[in-house]
């Protein structure tokens, strides 16, 4: 079950061959790059510099759009799926040593886009990580993985964060 779920969640070709989109539009000189990270932190400025890198305007008042489509008021009027809205949020799901394997075999992935791995200390233990996945199941199950069982999705969690 193990090699199942974190081959189907990210350490499968597919998974892999959806990473490596980014990188390859990374390397091209007439790319505007924005990582998510620095849209969620420093919206207006990265907004600013997009708008800069494509040489147009804004056709709306900026800081009004910004406004109008904050993740609360995107959850409030829209039933579709939001994650977190919360940078870097995947170290309160993973274990250290988890995510040194995702990180290995997506390296130059995540060397192209700047991405690493965080200090050891800022990950959660097993426990603690399964606690997370547990509280977070029933949206997951809702909204993303309604034809999976939650004893299986919880147990298959608990086994990949174990390993």
């Amino acid at each position: 079950m193990l090699s199942y779920l974190s081959t189907l969640l990210c350490l499968s070709n597919r998974a892999k061959a959806l990473l490596d989109v980014s990188p390859a539009w990374w390397r091209r000189e007439d790319t505007a790059i924005i990582r998510y990270e620095n849209l969620v932190c420093q919206t207006p400025v990265e907004l600013r510099r997009l708008f800069n890198s494509l040489s147009v305007q804004p056709v709306r008042n900026l800081e009004e759009t910004i406004a109008k489509f904050t993740l609360e008021n995107l959850r409030k009027d829209n039933n579709a799926h939001y994650w977190r809205g919360k940078v870097y949020s995947h170290i309160d799901f993973l274990t250290y040593d988890f995510a040194s394997k995702i990180y290995r075999y997506h390296r130059e992935c995540f060397e192209i886009m700047g991405y690493g791995l965080a200090d050891k200390e800022s990950y959660p233990s097993s426990r603690q990580a399964f606690k997370n996945w547990q509280s977070m199941a029933p949206s997951l199950l809702e909204e993303s993985a309604k034809k999976l069982s939650k004893s299986f999705v919880l147990s298959s969690i608990r086994n990949l964060l174990s390993s």
